[in-house]
């Protein structure tokens, strides 16, 4: 946003000085002259006014975007934890299960091996 903001402001103060020095280097009566400065004056203005109103509009979409991303993160931060629970809950069974096959294999290892140390 910075780099947006300084080139327009480059691009106006540019267009300012390039206008003011025209007018300068122009000959033009006073009356006309003072006209143009006028006129000038009064573009100068709408495009402040035009760039101050964008960056509140675009103040007001980071406020908006930023709050919703939030509330996005803060309810799949708590899906995730559900479904983490749930898979949890559906899944303790059969890990006890799986944990007591392989406790049982262990033993029966064991006892295999005890006639092979034997020898």
């Amino acid at each position: 946003m910075a780099d947006r903001s300084s080139i327009l402001f480059g691009l106006i103060v540019g267009g300012t000085v390039g206008g003011l020095l025209t007018l300068f280097n122009t000959p033009v009566s006073g009356k006309k002259l003072i006209q143009k400065l006028e006129s000038n004056k009064n573009l100068i203005q709408s495009q402040f006014s035009d760039v101050k109103e964008s960056g509140i509009d675009l103040k007001e979409q980071i406020v908006t975007s930023s709050t919703h991303s939030s509330e996005t993160i803060k309810n799949i931060t708590k899906d995730l934890r559900e479904s983490f629970e749930n898979w949890d809950k559906i899944t303790s069974e059969s890990r006890k299960s799986i944990q007591k096959e392989l406790s049982e294999i262990e033993n029966s290892i064991k006892i295999m091996e005890k006639p092979l140390n034997k020898q």
